[in-house]
């Protein structure tokens, strides 16, 4: 299995190296796999980053990031959905990878955030070390005829409002 096609830290190596395991296993059987960044939308995890900015900065506190150089892909679910549509569409023995194709700093996604909603609080970043995790989804797009549609910034909009 090809890893031309993902951008990762090496911290991460081990985690992804069982998910790849996992995913010769399926392909092997003749499956097709999907390969997903991180999810948001109504109803999406208490535990994902995006929550947890959204609830500090509704209550106007400041957000403390972890690590400010992380760089992540979010995908909407609706994009994830029709992604999953489109792969039962096509049923190829192959890996896809869903992603926006945009990734984004978590510093950035605070402050887009934080201006969102109207919080003057402060981003406060404890540590600056680049570390990043993104998908060519560039096959994807091709063989599936898929792309995806909703943006992050104009989706903030709904979610701040929920």
């Amino acid at each position: 299995i090809n890893l031309n096609n993902i951008t990762y830290d090496e911290k991460y190596q081990d985690y992804i190296k069982v998910k790849l395991e996992s995913e010769k296993i399926f392909y092997k059987s003749g499956a097709t796999c999907l390969r997903v960044t991180n999810i948001y939308g109504n109803g999406m995890s208490k535990e994902s980053i995006i929550f947890e900015i959204l609830k500090k900065a509704k209550n106007h506190q400041s957000i403390e990031i972890e690590n400010c150089q992380t760089v992540r892909d979010f995908i909407s679910i609706y994009d994830v959905v029709n992604g999953i549509y489109c792969s039962v569409k096509q049923m190829k023995n192959s890996i896809y990878n869903l992603a926006s194709g945009n990734p984004m700093k978590i510093h950035d996604l605070a402050k887009l955030i934080n201006f969102k909603v109207g919080n003057k609080e402060k981003v406060i970043c404890k540590k600056s070390s680049f570390s990043q995790i993104t998908l060519d989804i560039s096959k994807t797009e091709k063989e599936l005829e898929w792309k995806p549609v909703y943006d992050i910034s104009s989706y903030l909009d709904q979610l701040i409002s929920a």
